[in-house]
């Protein structure tokens, strides 16, 4: 990776986590180039539409981030490591005391009614994660026909997305956990798991 890509990179990262605490319109240019230390003109060499492209560039980023932390935690066909996966995520919520929530849904929330360059990759980067989902429910379908025959895999990754924005959305709302408590009851009754 050259010197360049990885300052540029830096600048991604340093900003997803601003626009994670700040949110995207209460995070200035100012607030990304302290941060990270660069001057404008560095900025603008890495990100020549500026703040907008920067944005879509955390959006990929946090999406691929979801799907490198769902291949490592579910590294086989094991639906005991996809309820992992999703407690962890909850986890990690509860253990930022439940300050943050989605990354991605936060974005939803403040800018998908009023931009639609970013409501639309933010639809593109929730397919891949239910892409992701649905090919993960498909395999442990073709595996354990008889186990899990009551599963569709491409409906069940919606609705696993879906209640996995609710949760975090409704974690940082009620700052308790018992909404981590209702998808993981939920989650055994439709996997019929019990575990």
């Amino acid at each position: 990776m050259s010197n360049v890509s990885i300052k540029k990179n830096n600048v991604i990262k340093k900003s997803a986590k601003l626009f994670y605490y700040k949110g995207y319109k209460n995070t200035g240019l100012s607030d990304i180039l302290t941060a990270c230390n660069i001057p404008k003109g560095s900025f603008y060499y890495y990100f020549k539409k500026g703040k907008e492209e920067l944005l879509l560039e955390d959006i990929r980023y946090h999406t691929e981030n979801l799907i490198k932390f769902f291949n490592y935690t579910v590294d086989d066909l094991s639906i005991f490591k996809l309820k992992t996966f999703f407690f962890q995520l909850f986890t990690n919520i509860e253990n930022n005391r439940f300050h943050g929530g989605s990354p991605l849904g936060n974005l939803a929330i403040e800018l998908s009614d009023i931009n639609e360059q970013v409501r639309m990759e933010l639809s593109v980067s929730y397919r891949k994660i239910e892409l992701r989902f649905s090919f993960f429910l498909t395999t442990l379908k073709n595996n354990y026909p008889e186990r899990y025959r009551h599963v569709e895999p491409e409906l069940y990754a919606r609705i696993l997305v879906s209640l996995l924005e609710g949760t975090m959305l409704k974690l940082k709302i009620e700052k308790k956990e018992d909404a981590i408590t209702d998808f993981l009851s939920f989650y055994d009754k439709i996997f019929k798991s019990g575990s």
